[in-house]
């Protein structure tokens, strides 16, 4: 599929499939949105802060979010959003609404922020007297099925409570590789991508219901040397192998 006339397919950096079955891909070239028989194209003509889109999320309100290289958008009806209280950062790519409606966002080498767009902001783990080998690079932003959110960076894994993190890197037998991806089963485990290090499936209690509990998590490691066709884990999808919506975790 070409995405308009200057080879924008070719340079597709994040994809999102929204509740309404329209799909969305962040490139080089701008913000594409493919409907079932309509191409729409979001570019800084529309309002976006750069052509240049790198990450998307989409709200409980159904708006979508995207982090480009000149800053962040909201676009809800079709209308493009900009917010000139965005936390100033060295961009990284990532981006997620919580379900309290607070944006979280990477920073390159100095952890993670929450920001509630004309509210306050938060930073975690923003420490540069650690250096950009020792910091937290974020590498995956994610929402889990109970609300929580998990921060992979450079450094390992933690999932947040509260608004602050519930765990230290290393914490319950979590993975301390550079997770690139996260995603949750339903079964509620949880898998981690890695950078060389393959991925990562993850439980707590047994039945990766409870995050901290006092029952011993379990985990378990694939490779290329179990299959996998490499040990660079960038996503994670579910593919459905039967009417009832059983399927399998593909990494």
């Amino acid at each position: 599929m070409r995405l308009g006339g200057r080879g924008a397919e070719k340079s597709v950096d994040c994809l999102l499939e929204d509740r309404e079955g329209h799909s969305w891909a962040g490139t080089s070239q701008g913000l594409f949105q493919l409907r079932p028989r309509l191409l729409r194209v979001y570019s800084t003509k529309d309002g976006l802060p750069h052509r240049r889109c790198w990450s998307l999320a989409e709200a409980s309100d159904g708006a979508v979010w995207v982090d480009t290289e000149g800053g962040v958008a909201r676009i809800q009806g079709e209308q493009v959003q900009t917010f000139a209280d965005e936390p100033a950062r060295n961009r990284t790519p990532g981006i997620l609404v919580d379900r309290e409606g607070q944006v979280w966002l990477g920073y390159k080498h100095k952890g993670v922020c929450a920001w509630r767009p004309g509210g306050t902001t938060h930073s975690f783990w923003h420490n540069s007297s650690l250096g950009p080998t020792n910091a937290a690079n974020v590498g995956a932003l994610y929402l889990d099925r109970t609300g929580r959110v998990w921060v992979g960076t450079s450094r390992g894994v933690a999932w947040f409570e509260e608004g602050r993190p519930a765990v230290s890197f290393g914490d319950d037998g979590l993975p301390t590789n550079s997770i690139r991806s996260i995603y949750q089963t339903r079964d509620r485990a949880l898998w981690f991508g890695t950078w060389q290090a393959g991925a990562r499936r993850w439980t707590s209690a047994g039945d990766g219901r409870t995050p901290g509990s006092s029952l011993a998590p379990s985990s378990l490691c694939l490779t290329t040397a179990e299959g996998l066709a490499d040990n660079r884990v960038f996503v994670f999808t579910r593919t459905r192998t039967a009417p009832s919506g059983s399927g399998r975790t593909t990494a």
